[in-house]
């Protein structure tokens, strides 16, 4: 059994799109929508999400799919119309990051993943990253002292950032390399 939460209970599901603010998806030990049928949002504030298992979310409204945190057990499976956004570092919270065992999968139709100085925080866990913003640029920033794994990344430019960890590429068979810029520090 999953549960939903939006912050003051203001959202609503509109031909199966979760539309509000703020939005907390939990799904205990199963997986937080399929491969086929991903759970549709439209929030205008920022997402977190846990699956014990894997997560298909795509966010179909206007504004960039903005992540607080978001752990999966397996795969996290995110896709946005007009970008996906990481929540700033609040000196009051703890920071959030992306979190998988296996596999993490971004994609935007227009717009970037992650932002200049903001990437989208994955943790140094071993699990690959892939990521495509077919307009756009690609940023991301690893976290804790493992190895963070780039797979198949398509974007104008790649930005990636890790003070601690390691940064690995691993190539799968009948792979293209499409990033015309790449900056790794």
């Amino acid at each position: 059994a999953g549960s939903a939460h939006a912050e003051d209970l203001v959202f609503t599901l509109t031909n199966g799109t979760i539309k509000g603010n703020n939005l907390t998806l939990a799904s205990g030990t199963g997986s937080i929508g399929t491969a086929d049928q991903a759970v549709q949002t439209a929030i205008t504030g920022s997402l977190s999400a846990n699956s014990g298992e894997s997560m298909y979310i795509s966010q179909t409204g206007l504004a960039p799919l903005t992540v607080n945190t978001a752990t999966a057990g397996k795969d996290i499976n995110l896709k946005a119309l007009k970008g996906i956004m990481m929540t700033g570092v609040d000196s009051n919270k703890a920071m959030g990051y992306l979190t998988a065992g296996n596999v993490i999968n971004l994609s935007t139709e227009s717009g970037n993943i992650g932002d200049t100085g903001s990437g989208i925080r994955i943790l140094n866990n071993g699990a690959v990253v892939n990521a495509a913003a077919q307009n756009g640029n690609v940023y991301l920033t690893g976290e804790g002292t493992g190895d963070l794994v780039l797979g198949k990344i398509t974007a104008t430019e790649l930005s990636v950032t890790d003070d601690t960890g390691t940064v690995k590429l691993a190539r799968a068979a009948n792979t293209t390399r499409t990033a015309s810029q790449a900056n790794i520090t």
